[in-house]
């Protein structure tokens, strides 16, 4: 190879590098977790808890944990109109619903189905972040506590991107 072409080849890779360093646009690293099957009934709403326990940075950065909630039934199938996004700041819990009603009209003819609620996490590189999650079955009518879970998800950030956790 002519030292034109290795000349030529290392001007352009550092500049590719320089461009490269020069992005401003932060890296999105996206996770999913599930929560176990659950058998809803009719008259009972199933919920996600979203709760962001990530402080405030000491550079000014907001803490905040954006993604999406999505109901699945037992083939796997999203529930149509179902979940929904977030975006939960330091200290914020927000709740994502399905009601039983349309859990069941959707996926069975029956009176219970089984649904598996999803939670997608997108990771902004730089953004303080760590959801804790929780899902509870209720009586849609009185309010009372059928089942808890606790934590399909818990995913604290920021890690250096190139480290395994």
């Amino acid at each position: 190879m002519s030292i034109h072409k290795v000349f030529l080849t290392l001007i352009l890779g550092s500049c590719g590098l320089s461009a490269l360093m020069a992005q401003t646009t932060p890296t999105v690293v996206t996770r999913q977790a599930s929560f176990a099957p659950v058998g809803v009934a009719l008259t009972e709403t199933m919920q996600v808890n979203l709760f962001n326990q990530a402080s405030n940075s000491s550079n000014g950065t907001a803490a905040s944990c954006t993604g999406s909630v999505s109901f699945v039934d037992a083939s796997g199938k999203a529930i149509s109109g179902a979940g929904g996004t977030f975006t939960v700041a330091a200290g914020v819990t927000q709740p994502i619903s399905l009601m039983g009603n349309k859990a069941n009209s959707s996926t069975t003819t029956g009176s219970r189905a089984e649904i598996r609620a999803v939670v997608t996490l997108n990771i902004i590189h730089g953004t303080p972040c760590s959801l804790v999650d929780t899902l509870e079955l209720f009586d849609s009518t009185t309010g009372a506590l059928h089942l808890f879970l606790n934590g399909g998800n818990s995913i604290s950030v920021p890690l250096p991107f190139g480290f395994k956790d």
